[in-house]
């Protein structure tokens, strides 16, 4: 009989929200890091961003529901009648929410790994352009200078959707003498958007009034989402 009520109540109405609720949560959890790991992958176009943009609007307005959820539990748990059901959903909403929470920071983790990866990537680049440097006293104009005598081919970047290192000799900087950079631009295909990995040999990169880096150290690189 025990066992006839278990299985009721993992199978019947009363167990329907807790499924739910699993789903959910495991959902939202390898939701976002998923789509991320995708975006900096090998394995998708340059116009997988787009597609990635609006999945995360997606990903936004399940979690407004799930605020919403929250909210209207929170008020049903009030009513005598509601109030075991709503205990139910308020704890899943809750659980979403934090899933959220766990799942942002997973994102986070994620993407700075792939950016990591593509500074790796793009040490064979610096190498030739020193090297380069070292044979002809200046900086290479192009990377297109570099091949065959320092490079086979010029490297790409590893992520199929921002897959190339931009190069420019004597950069405009802000007062700072830089001979050359490397850029990967890694931008939102959105109007405003201007996301980059910088790298400059001198590794002095700006700084604001408060003497604090103007973007999030990547190795020897700098990402930054308003431009240096």
């Amino acid at each position: 009989m025990t066992s006839q009520n278990a299985v009721s109540i993992k199978t019947g109405p009363r167990g329907l929200p807790i499924i739910v609720i699993n789903t959910l949560c495991l959902f939202t959890i390898c939701y976002s890091p998923l789509l991320r790991y995708l975006l900096y992958s090998p394995w998708v176009d340059e116009q997988f961003p787009t597609f990635y943009l609006i999945a995360i609007y997606l990903w936004g307005i399940t979690l407004a529901l799930s605020l919403c959820s929250a909210v209207g539990s929170l008020f049903a748990c009030m009513l005598p009648k509601l109030r075991g059901k709503a205990l139910v959903w308020l704890v899943g909403s809750f659980a979403v929410i934090c899933s959220y929470l766990i799942t942002s920071v997973l994102s986070l983790y994620v993407e700075e790994y792939a950016w990591e990866r593509a500074a790796n990537r793009g040490q064979i680049l610096i190498d030739a352009i020193d090297h380069y440097i070292v044979s002809s006293c200046c900086p290479p104009k192009s990377l297109n200078d570099l091949v065959p005598s320092y490079l086979s081919d010029i490297p790409t970047t590893g992520m199929s959707a921002f897959p190339n290192y931009h190069y420019q000799a004597n950069p405009r900087t802000q007062g700072d003498k830089v001979p050359w950079e490397i850029r990967i631009n890694l931008s939102w295909p959105i109007k405003g958007s201007s996301r980059y990995l910088y790298y400059w040999p001198t590794q002095v990169y700006p700084k604001d009034n408060k003497g604090q880096l103007r973007g999030t150290a990547i190795k020897r690189w700098i990402f930054t989402e308003d431009g240096i």
